[in-house]
């Protein structure tokens, strides 16, 4: 599994200036090499920070993903 921790952006995806924009240039295009080799990285925007529940989620789900079964909250 790869996780990419955006830190350009939220997941809207709007930038405040050209160093976030480069940053994000960046990540699209680390994701389109990840697309080619058939990988979907999991990506964590910086707004995910906000809902702490959520984001432990989205790494509960990466690891039931990589165990390959269910595992505790």
């Amino acid at each position: 599994a790869y996780i990419e921790v955006v830190g350009a952006c939220g997941s809207d995806r709007v930038v405040r200036n050209s160093q976030e924009k480069a940053w994000l240039d960046r990540l699209d295009r680390r994701l389109a090499f990840y697309r080619a080799l058939g990988i979907t990285p999991v990506c964590v925007f910086l707004d995910m920070l906000m809902n702490p529940a959520g984001l432990r989620q989205v790494f509960h789900d990466t690891i039931v993903t990589l165990r390959g079964k269910e595992v505790r909250a």
